[in-house]
């Protein structure tokens, strides 16, 4: 099967109608804090606001939001707002590269000014995006590669980078490995080559089915055998006895994202029984359902027919398949969720639990759990998931000790990790004192209070944590050792479907999540539908890694540059790590990472065995992983030379000085022997016709342009050993 000819679309699940339909952008109706504005140069672009900060644009009004580019906004001066992209949608996943949306941001000034069309307010583009294409408007004549001119880009006084200047649009200034491709796409199922460890079943009540375990207790299921693994279901498993084997699912990909919701499948465990008989048509062994589950409608056999319970909103339904066929419609549930989370002012403790208010900020909420886990949020009017969590522990003289672990939506966007992780604070808490709603005081040593901390932000905040942004910032008063960790994500709370304010300003968008609303005016959640977030400090997070040039080592930290490849930069840690980038250019994030060990010869010169165990942005386009992770370098530190810029000088090996690897990608490639004839490695061209968008053709996608990096079938997927 070719993979680009004779079967260019994965098959999706049968036609099935989602419970929670989206509609598309031009029928959305703005929620309470939201605003929806239309490119002044494009005017079927939409561009979603929300007040939690976060954003959605579709490049056509018939698309769907969450098929366009989701991501974070900030709010700039003289009314321009900064797009943060994260992650995008069907319509762009078959035109764009993740790099070229991800990270890619954009300014975008709103106005006043009204279409005249569709009544929405207009938001211009800057001047270069109004000749370029962007996935702002994917019309324009696409940048040549070429025509960018080399070294820094230039930057104006409000922080903004000519897009006529960037080839590398997404990060400009991180060169990338240049005039090189990725070997190993993936495939379609029915070409699957298992891997040493592997097993492959199909479902004895359903043969199209095929089900991967892997060894390291990870699983992925597709129903249908000319789909990829990573368009199905995907998650982990775990054995019992009598060879069953239960299948946890974690995620899903193309192939159910129009016929499934989230909670249909993520969850949603299934029991198999593994037998030795084998299928006669494919030669794969079976897994047998429990008899109950068996040949009935789940995400394993999402074929079956399904049970659906007869409402009075099907004959809705029925009106909205005349007037939209492709695009059914589900009326939005009237109840409320049964479980939703009360803010911490409303909250009332469950038997064991105490709940406590902080004496010197009285709006902040400290809640004990008898299972020796705590919750604060700074504010009433917030969540405890939306705040700070973490451990307590039983001091003497009625105090406690909180060892925070993690936090939440409030506090993302003003402080680092290691302002919070880690920095315990003691706290005495009262058995009388309380205060005017009733709640029990719990105070912070008196030297302490009103001073900057997560336990008060609004406190005023010392001259050491307030240094420039480049800096790291400091631990507050009472913290102890900290260690910089990813930060847990919590999803920002659903905003309740409202109908939009007629004199809301962007102004408004940021009310709900910078100032105290006082308690007097919240009468419930439908009033105030996002937490307060923490005052806004300063423009940006501090911790912003600086690039490898700029680099300034810590104490027990040596950087070493390869003799035969200046451009290249090794940091080498005290604690056994290193990390390599292949251009000073770009950051040590963004290269290569591992463990190092030391060695010496028999003359004591001291060498450096490298071990790379991840890779970053860098080399992710350029190199497969078994090309990175595990090929292992020994390198010789030259202690006593260094380069014109003072950097110490390390010599690689004479096989790397001549052929390309990951610590000196710009060398010629080395010729490996082949048993079969060498072919050439560029992607045969396909015709748009073959492309064409079968599954879903009412939401637009971005046209006459494919990916770069195209995903192949299974069918021609090499198993690794």
């Amino acid at each position: 099967m070719d993979d680009s000819d004779e079967c260019p679309n994965s098959p999706k699940v049968r036609s099935r109608k989602k419970r929670s339909i989206e509609k598309r952008a031009r029928l959305y109706e703005a929620s309470e804090g939201e605003c929806l504005y239309c490119i002044e140069s494009r005017p079927e672009g939409m561009l979603l606001l929300r007040p939690n900060s976060s954003f959605a644009y579709v490049h056509d009004s018939e698309a769907r939001f969450s098929e366009g580019v989701q991501g974070k906004y900030s709010v700039l001066p003289d009314n321009e707002v900064e797009l943060q992209p994260h992650s995008f949608g069907f319509c762009y996943a078959e035109s764009f590269d993740v790099r070229e949306i991800v990270g890619v941001c954009h300014v975008v000034a709103l106005t006043e000014r009204t279409c005249e069309e569709n009544g929405l307010r207009y938001c211009t583009l800057d001047e270069d995006l109004l000749k370029y294409f962007s996935w702002l408007d994917p019309s324009k004549e696409e940048l040549q590669e070429a025509a960018a001119p080399q070294g820094g880009s230039q930057v104006d006084a409000k922080g903004k980078i000519s897009l006529s200047e960037l080839a590398d649009l997404e990060c400009p200034c991180s060169p990338k490995i240049a005039g090189r491709t990725r070997k190993d796409n993936e495939k379609r199922v029915s070409k699957y080559r298992v891997a040493e460890g592997d097993r492959l079943y199909c479902l004895d009540s359903s043969r199209s089915g095929v089900l991967l375990l892997r060894p390291d207790s990870t699983f992925a299921y597709v129903h249908r055998e000319e789909a990829r693994f990573s368009e199905g279901v995907q998650g982990n498993w775990s054995e019992k006895p009598g060879s069953e084997v239960v299948l946890y699912p974690s995620g899903f990909g193309y192939c159910y994202w129009d016929s499934f919701d989230d909670h249909e499948i993520i969850g949603v465990c299934q029991l198999v029984t593994l037998t030795s008989e084998a299928c006669e048509s494919s030669g794969r062994l079976l897994c047998r359902l429990a008899p109950e589950a068996a040949g009935k409608f789940s995400w394993l056999e999402p074929d079956r027919e399904e049970e659906v319970m007869e409402s009075p909103e099907s004959a809705v339904q029925e009106q909205d398949l005349e007037e939209e066929p492709n695009s059914p419609k589900v009326p939005r549930k009237k109840e409320k969720k049964r479980h939703a989370e009360k803010r911490a002012r409303m909250y009332e403790p469950e038997e064991g639990e105490q709940l406590f208010c902080l004496e010197s900020h009285a709006a902040g909420r400290l809640l004990l759990k008898p299972g020796g886990s705590f919750a604060y949020v700074h504010d009433g009017d917030a969540r405890f998931s939306e705040g700070v969590q973490g451990d307590w522990s039983q001091l003497p003289d009625n105090k406690v000790k909180l060892d925070p672990k993690q936090f939440g939506y409030s506090y993302q966007e003003s402080f680092d990790d290691n302002e919070i992780i880690g920095v315990c604070w003691e706290v005495e808490l009262s058995q009388d004192r309380r205060a005017e709603n009733g709640i029990l005081f719990c105070s912070i040593p008196a030297g302490l209070q009103n001073k900057f901390s997560w336990l008060d932000p609004t406190g005023e905040e010392s001259p050491k944590t307030a240094k420039k942004e480049e800096q790291l910032a400091p631990p507050a008063a009472g913290s102890t050792e900290t260690v910089s960790r990813a930060v847990p994500t919590l999803s920002a709370v659903p905003t309740p479907r409202r109908r939009p304010s007629t004199n809301l300003t962007l102004s408004d968008i940021q009310k709900p999540s910078l100032a105290y609303v006082p308690e007097a005016r919240i009468s419930s959640d439908e009033d105030c539908p996002n937490s307060p977030k923490v005052r806004t400090r300063c423009k940006t997070k501090r911790n912003v890694e600086k690039r490898a040039y700029a680099y300034e080592p810590e104490p027990g930290e040596r950087l070493f540059c390869p003799d035969s490849h200046r451009a290249g930069l090794l940091l080498l840690r005290s604690n056994g790590s290193f990390a390599y980038v292949h251009d000073s250019e770009a950051r040590f994030s963004e290269g290569v990472q591992g463990r190092w060990t030391e060695e010496s010869d028999d003359k004591a010169i001291p060498k450096a065995v490298l071990d790379p165990k991840s890779f970053g942005w860098c080399y992710q386009e350029s190199f497969d992983a078994d090309e990175i992770v595990g090929v292992r370098h020994t390198v010789t530190l030259q202690d006593g030379q260094h380069d014109e810029k003072g950097r110490q000088l390390c010599i690689l090996p004479e096989d790397l000085q001549q052929y390309l690897s990951w610590l000196d990608p710009t060398k010629p490639e080395a010729l490996q022997k082949s048993s079969s004839p060498s072919k050439s490695s560029a992607p045969a061209p396909r015709s748009l016709a073959d492309l064409a968008d079968l599954e879903c053709p009412c939401s637009p996608k971005i046209a006459g342009r494919t990916r770069k990096n195209a995903e192949k079938l299974v069918t021609k997927y090499k198993a690794a050993e």
